[in-house]
């Protein structure tokens, strides 16, 4: 019974993952967040490229396995960069560490 638990933890965090990889990437293109690593920068590059790709490692028409084999390459995309989904989190919350600002914080 723990297992599906586990398996839907992963993919609640995988899709917390993606909102923040979202405004991360905001925030780089502005200029306001530099400290973003060059191959972090290439695994997110990547991981677009595939998705959208139309050659998979298994056809997206292949049922049930087409979808799979992007979603194996999504968890491990987001799994390398989850340290730094989590340094932009902390950097986010210490430049809007005021009342005001609060609300804008990526959880």
């Amino acid at each position: 019974m723990k297992r599906p638990l586990k398996l839907i933890g992963l993919f609640k965090q995988a899709i917390d993952n993606l909102k923040i990889m979202r405004y991360l990437w905001r925030d780089y293109r502005n200029g306001q967040y530099r400290t973003l690593p060059v191959k972090a920068i290439a695994a997110m590059g990547l991981l677009l490229v595939y998705i959208l790709n139309p050659f998979d490692l298994v056809a997206d028409f292949v049922p049930l396995w087409g979808q799979l084999d992007d979603f194996g390459v999504l968890m491990i995309c987001l799994y390398l960069l989850d340290r730094e989904t989590t340094q932009y989190q902390l950097w986010r919350t210490n430049r809007y560490s005021s009342p005001d600002e609060e609300s804008k914080i990526v959880r």
